[in-house]
């Protein structure tokens, strides 16, 4: 597999080719896809039926929470076990705080 090209300088490689890049089997990134889409499907399917608002309401605050946490986590492993940062790691956790700050507001 080719190296990444990060963005700023940073060593992505370092960082998701770390032991901490890989949970239950399926890397962090396919964790991140999983998130987003059922996101999205929970969300079109309370738009589409309302009355399972309540749920995926339920659904999309409680996987923005663990999202967040996990987001944390990994950035604490990336500044303070691995001391390497990785641009790409540290935007998706930008977009989930963002998302999160969303969730809370909208919601």
């Amino acid at each position: 597999m080719k190296p990444l090209v990060c963005l700023f300088g940073s060593n992505c490689d370092a960082v998701i080719g770390s032991k901490w890049g890989v949970r239950c089997g399926l890397r962090n990134e396919v964790w991140a896809m999983l998130f987003y889409v059922i996101v999205i499907i929970a969300l079109l399917a309370a738009y589409i039926i309302p009355s399972i608002a309540p749920y995926a309401v339920i659904l999309v605050m409680v996987l923005s929470a663990i999202a967040l946490l996990y987001s944390f986590y990994l950035l604490g492993i990336q500044m303070f076990v691995l001391k390497q940062s990785c641009s790409y790691c540290l935007i998706s956790t930008l977009v989930v705080v963002v998302f999160s700050i969303n969730v809370v507001l909208l919601l």
